[in-house]
């Protein structure tokens, strides 16, 4: 087996699809300081002349402009030990999970310009042969950087989708809430499958490990009214199956013990 394949191997898949989303909230978390440097920076010109001299507004806007495109471009990296989508979609092919593969190219297609703007103008620069040699610098524009974020972000909603099932969507949608009250931000990604979801959301999600077969029901013994009696729960949702048409969802999950339950 050789380094590539061992690696592959013993990666943790759930590490590393935690990895990637964490690294593409950060990269949202960029792209918003940026876009809130320019909006603030506009607002004082407004007001009139400000202290900081101009060169050093230019550097602090080229810094964030930059690590926002150059982590994009990183994105569509074929390696197998970095945080891309590449080594994430070879673990899932090799895992018999899915194949992202199309998705990828137009991905790596959308981001030969940040691939050109990373290598020849932010970082370890590819050096011409001579000072009047070609060089490559392309403009990329805000709304550039936007199309190819969204793209991204919604592959990383596809494989958490296959990953992590139904619960994904709602994952999302609550984090996509705290992040716009202003409670979640570089953090967003790790935490994503930790957030709280409610009864109606857990019924969904519930459901739909039913149908495709991965819920996992357990038998716990409690009292039901002062009686003994023997019950089927999932714990990670707090669910409660009282009879085959019936589940009662506790307000707190995942169940860890049930001493009694009162009608």
């Amino acid at each position: 087996m050789s380094r590539e394949k061992l690696r592959l191997h013993n990666t943790d898949l759930s590490y590393l699809v935690s990895s990637l989303r964490a690294e593409i909230w950060e990269i949202v978390g960029s792209l918003l300081t940026w876009r809130d440097f320019v909006i603030e920076l506009n607002g004082y010109f407004n007001k009139g002349p400000i202290q900081i001299p101009p060169y050093k507004l230019a550097k602090i806007h080229e810094c964030l402009q930059n690590d926002v495109v150059s982590r994009l471009s990183e994105l569509a990296t074929k390696s197998l030990s970095k945080v891309c989508f590449h080594f994430c979609n070879e673990k899932l092919i090799s895992c018999k999970i899915a194949d992202f593969s199309d998705d990828l190219k137009t991905y790596r297609r959308i981001t030969r310009k940040f691939h050109d703007k990373r290598n020849f103008a932010i970082s370890h620069k590819e050096l011409p042969e001579s000072p009047s040699g070609p060089r490559k610098d392309p403009i990329i524009k805000y709304r550039e950087t936007m199309k190819v974020l969204t793209v991204a972000i919604r592959i990383m909603k596809k494989i958490d989708r296959i990953y992590l099932g139904l619960k994904a969507n709602f994952l999302w949608h609550e984090v996509e809430k705290k992040r716009r009250k202003g409670d979640l931000f570089f953090q967003a990604g790790r935490l994503l499958p930790f957030m709280r979801l409610n009864p109606t959301q857990r019924a969904a999600i519930v459901q739909d490990e039913a149908e495709r077969g991965v819920l996992k029901i357990e038998q716990m013994v409690t009292c039901i009214n002062g009686q003994e009696a023997l019950i089927s729960v999932n714990k990670e949702w707090g669910a409660i199956f009282t009879s085959p048409t019936t589940v009662l969802f506790l307000l707190q999950y995942p169940l860890i013990e049930l001493k009694s339950v009162e009608f």
